[in-house]
């Protein structure tokens, strides 16, 4: 690809890309969304609408840089192999043979004057190729080393190499920096990254020996395998500017900073939120306490209780154990929340046992326990208070007793607290 092609396809990236996406849009929302998904496509402004302009941006640029790239493969200009019509690694006994085949057909004796730059040129070619030293300098820096006449061994045609491409490599450090300090934050390393692991190909381009008969040392020798080292340096620094070009383009779209704002102000309302929802719940807990707590004027001694500091606490571990069990209650799985089912199930089948009796005055509950029946007692009002004989008992029992009695002594609690769920 000459200079003008490559300022033009660079000066491409500036409105090529957005005037494709605009295309790409309109057809995605009128015909992809609306005829064939039956889907209604998103209003302009909107937050999904401002997705698909982002990644359909990304698919143009990526398509425009494939687009560079293939083109700039293709347009390269013919090697001294390519004009001789051999390969990168034919011997020298193949160059002889190839340059009697083209002197036999294009001789200017035979084709007449217009083919006498054509010959010229292959010939210079043969001439170049046919000393080992010269084609070791070809290979790796062009068509430049022919005029090169201080340079005859290959240590001096590598420093001479060198020396010529370092501007390339100082501009394009300089051209780094600068996008850098005016570009977005994550961009720099990338840029960097890329730019080392082009200098780092071509080393190895350089360092590495000419391609033989049997080998193939480098990615560029499988994808374009009728090139020469030197057009694969060419193509690769061709790729970092159209890479730097295109990820200049594409990033701001993908992550812009208004998107970034905008998440940290979700997060912060997400924030409120919680704080709000944290509150509710203590005052819900306070709310709940409060009804059994005891008047403010009364003394809490904890180690040396009174009869209504007991009450309170009493009260308290009631409320707390009920507490417990409508959370568990509420959860989908569980054993609390199976041991209800089933019990729920005794209950429906006792019930239907007890309207098929023969006695229908009887309204008692009944419950069957280890293959036999027995009734409960019927319902009392909700948040029944237990008397002092039956929370004493409560503490004497059991422990096992002492987390099933409070709910003997108020099943009209717990129903009521289902209910409600």
């Amino acid at each position: 690809m000459g200079g003008l092609d490559t300022s033009l396809s660079i000066a491409g990236w500036a409105f090529i890309p957005d005037y494709a996406t605009g295309i790409l849009v309109r057809y995605m929302h009128s015909y992809v969304f609306a005829k064939w998904l039956k889907i209604t496509p998103p209003q302009p402004g909107t937050r999904q609408y401002q997705n698909h302009i982002r990644w359909t941006f990304a698919v143009a640029v990526l398509g425009f840089l494939l687009y560079n790239m293939i083109s700039s493969a293709q347009s390269m200009r013919p090697s001294f192999y390519e004009l001789m019509g051999v390969g990168p690694s034919v011997d020298e006994a193949g160059l002889k043979q190839a340059f009697r085949q083209f002197a036999r057909k294009y001789h200017p004796d035979r084709v007449g004057p217009q083919g006498e730059a054509v010959f010229i040129a292959v010939r210079d070619a043969f001439e170049a190729l046919k000393d080992p030293v010269k084609r070791y300098a070809y290979d790796r820096f062009g068509p430049d080393v022919l005029t090169w006449t201080n340079c005859s061994t290959p240590r001096e045609f590598i420093r001479r190499g060198l020396t010529q491409s370092v501007g390339f490599h100082v501009v394009s450090l300089l051209g780094i920096l600068f996008w850098s300090a005016v570009g977005s934050t994550p961009l720099p390393y990338w840029r960097y990254t890329l730019y080392f692991a082009c200098f780092a190909t071509e080393l190895s381009l350089i360092v590495n020996p000419s391609p033989s008969p049997t080998s193939s040392n480098s990615i560029f020798q499988i994808f374009l395998p009728s090139r020469v080292q030197y057009q694969h340096i060419q193509y690769l620094h061709q790729i970092l500017v159209f890479l730097n070009v295109a990820l200049g383009r594409v990033a701001p779209r993908l992550f812009p900073d208004d998107l970034v704002s905008q998440d940290i102000a979700a997060l912060q309302s997400l924030r409120t939120l919680i704080i709000a929802a944290s509150s509710e719940v203590d005052n819900l807990f306070v709310h709940e306490f409060k009804t059994i707590a005891p008047p403010s004027d009364v003394p809490v001694d904890l180690q040396n209780p009174n009869p209504s500091t007991r009450q309170f606490i009493d009260d308290l571990s009631l409320e707390m154990e009920n507490l417990i069990i409508e959370s568990n209650l509420q959860k989908d799985s569980g054993p609390l929340k199976s041991a209800w089912d089933r019990a729920i199930d005794r209950g429906r089948r006792a019930i239907s046992i007890s309207h098929s009796s023969s006695d229908p005055s009887s309204m008692s509950v009944l419950r069957a326990v280890d293959g036999g029946v027995t009734s409960l007692p019927s319902p009392v009002s909700p948040r029944a208070t237990p008397e002092p004989e039956a929370r004493e008992s409560s503490r004497q029992s059991s422990p096992w007793k002492q987390r099933l009695k409070p709910l003997s002594r108020s099943p009209s609690y717990v129903r009521a607290r289902s209910q409600s769920l």
